[in-house]
């Protein structure tokens, strides 16, 4: 389970991206934990940092991370589906964290 697929949601009409349980727990993502967003091209990065901004919701069995509108708009997703991979730790610090990459889909006639 290193590379998972998400597709970009929509709530009230606006961008959303929600990844719960087993994929964050086991990129080594915990409840509590507190992590910022880098925007860049195309992807977004989820950088887990102690004195991060945002913070894992969810509890101990099912950490949660949501974000919505603001912070997907501003990474330009040009798709609707995203790849959900690990940073390992030791690439950023001693943290562990994902990068979401939007991925091209074909157009459905």
């Amino acid at each position: 389970m290193t590379i998972q697929t998400r597709k970009i949601g929509l709530n009230r009409g606006k961008n959303r991206i929600w990844l719960e349980g087993k994929i964050l727990t086991y990129f080594g993502i915990e409840h509590g934990m507190r992590f910022d967003v880098v925007n860049s091209p195309n992807s977004l990065l989820i950088l887990i940092n102690p004195d991060g901004k945002r913070k894992i919701a969810g509890n101990k069995a099912r950490p949660i991370i949501d974000m919505s509108a603001g912070t997907i708009d501003a990474s330009e997703f040009v798709s609707r589906v995203v790849s959900v991979q690990p940073i390992k730790p030791g690439s950023n610090g001693n943290y562990p964290g994902i990068i979401l990459t939007g991925i091209p889909v074909p157009l459905q006639k």
